[in-house]
């Protein structure tokens, strides 16, 4: 996601950017970089321009390009995260599940997470001010 919000950030250039200088901007190392930018090439997000001054573009715009778009292309649906992912390791289904008292707040949080992801583009990322996040006013607060 950093990577897409860098180079969404860049976009009036119009210029290709190469994979080490996104990766030493965003702290991806780079083969791993490689890895993720060919996937999302794969997947339609990214195109990659070839030559001494090629590297990587968005394929479209910025507020074209969701979160969620992003993460089901790379990780999978969020419903994929199934409360018994975190119950026990294996691939059986949870032995608490009939008297779960967690499974009902797990299924809000993925609703509402979904519901986030999809209505969050590349644009509405890189026009947030940094620092802007409730949650780094939470740690700054718990530190004090």
């Amino acid at each position: 996601m950093r990577a897409l919000v860098y180079l969404a950030s860049l976009r009036d250039s119009g210029n290709p950017v190469q994979i080490h200088a996104i990766a030493e901007r965003q702290q991806i190392p780079e083969d791993y970089l490689r890895q993720l930018l060919g996937n999302l090439r794969t997947a339609g997000l990214v195109r990659s321009v070839r030559g001494p001054h090629g590297g990587y573009l968005l394929a479209r715009q910025p507020e074209q390009i969701t979160m969620a778009e992003v993460l089901d292309d790379l990780e999978g649906p969020p419903e994929d995260m199934h409360c018994s992912f975190f119950c026990q390791e294996s691939d059986e289904m949870c032995s608490l599940l009939g008297g779960c008292q967690i499974r009902s707040s797990w299924r809000k949080a993925i609703t509402q997470m979904q519901i986030v992801l999809r209505e969050t583009t590349l644009e509405d990322i890189i026009g947030e001010a940094p620092g802007s996040d409730p949650l780094d006013d939470a740690a700054r607060d718990a530190g004090a």
